[in-house]
């Protein structure tokens, strides 16, 4: 058997992949937050930021394509183990009446992920492929798509879905790679909540600050 079928032939190959890239996607959220916060400062802070990711170049490339190999293995696999453990719960379910001790957390992270995945899509036709004179000139797209309340709303749901699905998935990927000591597993499962809380509440401070500081007069 290969490498390749030992990681992604067996249920727990597809899960350790689906755990790691967790970890990495839950970085490049922690980054991306950090980056959207020099919309605070202004169009000239922003630009300049998004400048500066521009210059980095064949980099930047590198690290787009890290993260779109690593999102699109996360999803994929994801959706396969819970098709999977779908069809096992009924199975168990028709025989012994029983869900199989899944959480509703577990039972919703596919709808989660489905939803995130249509935003995220839509996120980069509005921001990475908007038509500008210039590939850091992003400020004004933003400011325009925050200046539609309904978008705002939509963002803030969506970005909500994206706190509780780490919420959740954040502490599934120390369990799957074997972090997850009787120990330590309060904290960490504290640590959990606390990063979805922030994801969620970091994002949705961006649009609402930005609708309510264009409506003063």
């Amino acid at each position: 058997m290969t490498l390749v079928k030992q990681i992604f032939g067996t249920s727990v190959g597809r899960k350790q992949v689906v755990g790691l890239t967790s970890l990495v996607l839950c970085l490049f959220i922690v980054g991306h937050l950090i980056g959207n916060y020099y919309l605070l400062f202004g169009e000239a802070a922003f630009d300049g930021y998004a400048q500066k990711l521009y210059h980095l170049g064949y980099l930047l490339y590198m690290i787009e394509i890290g993260l779109v190999t690593a999102f699109v293995l996360h999803f994929t696999l994801a959706m396969s183990l819970a098709l999977k453990n779908m069809s096992a719960r009924q199975s168990r379910y028709a025989v012994a009446g029983s869900k199989g001790g899944a959480t509703w957390f577990s039972r919703t992270m596919a709808i989660t992920g489905t939803w995130i995945l249509i935003f995220l899509i839509l996120h980069l036709i509005h921001f990475k492929f908007a038509p500008r004179d210039h590939h850091y000139e992003l400020y004004h797209i933003v400011d325009q798509f925050f200046a539609s309340k309904a978008y705002v709303v939509y963002y803030v749901i969506s970005v909500c879905c994206v706190g509780f699905h780490v919420m959740h998935g954040f502490q599934s990927a120390f369990q799957t790679l074997g972090i997850y000591r009787d120990d330590i597993k309060p904290g960490l499962e504290k640590l959990s909540v606390a990063f979805g809380v922030i994801v969620a509440v970091g994002y949705s401070v961006l649009p609402i600050f930005m609708t309510l500081t264009e409506a003063k007069p």
